[in-house]
């Protein structure tokens, strides 16, 4: 009875295969084949992809700013010109009623 028990170990870790669905496994399935090479397309188109997206999703929204920016320092102008003719006539007519 003074049997003692043998200390576990712990199990050896098997090796890592990075690439485990391209490995020659009879277990492979096809699908499995597939899931492996449309994974690598998207990690290979995703970045490539992602600044034409930018540059197409974000280019009309900026060109419609600026002709809006545009327009906006347009009409100030025009309202300040406006203004000042209003004002520049109202300073004549007084002048214009004591002649």
């Amino acid at each position: 009875m003074d049997r003692a028990i043998p200390p576990a170990h712990p199990p050896e870790e098997l090796p890592r295969v990075l690439l485990w669905r391209w490995r020659r496994n009879p277990l492979r399935r096809r699908t499995d084949l597939a899931q492996a090479w449309i994974t690598l397309a998207l990690f290979l188109t995703v970045p490539a992809a992602t600044p034409a997206a930018v540059i197409l999703v974000g280019d009309p929204p900026q060109q419609s700013q600026q002709r809006l920016s545009l327009r906006l320092r347009q009409t100030i102008e025009a309202l300040r010109e406006h203004r000042i003719r209003h004002l520049m006539t109202r300073l004549r007519q007084p002048l214009a009623n004591s002649e």
